[in-house]
C-alpha cells in the first residue's frame, strides 16, 4: 500500500551496464557451487515501465549504476583504493516510482 504521492526507491541492476554481466556471471557461479549470495535482481527499463503503468505509478526517475549523482557528505575511498567526491555511484541502477496525489 502507498498513499497518493507516496514514493517507491528501489535498486536492480540491468544488463545494459556491461558490469552489471561480472554480478551476473558471479551469481550463477555461486548458485551452481551451492553458495551462499545476495538476491541480485536483473530487471530492464522496460518492465520497470509495465510495472509501473499497471501499479498506477509514474517512474519519477531512474538512474544508471554509472551515473554520478549521489551526493557524498564526505571523501569516499573505495575497496580498490578510487576516491569519489562531491557526487557518486551506486554501482546499482536506481529507479523511483510514485504515486499521483
Amino acid at each position: 500500500m502507498l498513499r497518493p504521492g507516496g514514493k517507491v526507491v528501489f535498486s536492480f541492476l540491468e544488463f545494459r551496464m556491461p558490469f552489471h554481466w561480472d554480478v551476473f556471471s558471479e551469481t550463477i557461479r555461486q548458485t551452481r557451487a551451492g553458495e551462499a549470495h545476495p538476491p541480485n535482481v536483473f530487471i530492464d527499463r522496460d518492465a520497470i515501465a509495465a510495472w509501473a503503468e499497471h501499479l498506477d505509478m509514474v517512474v519519477e526517475d531512474i538512474r544508471g549504476g554509472n551515473e554520478v549523482f549521489v551526493p557524498l557528505p564526505a571523501p569516499l575511498t573505495l575497496e580498490d583504493g578510487r576516491v569519489m567526491e562531491g557526487h557518486g555511484n551506486l554501482g546499482q541502477s536506481i529507479c523511483v516510482l510514485a504515486r499521483p496525489s
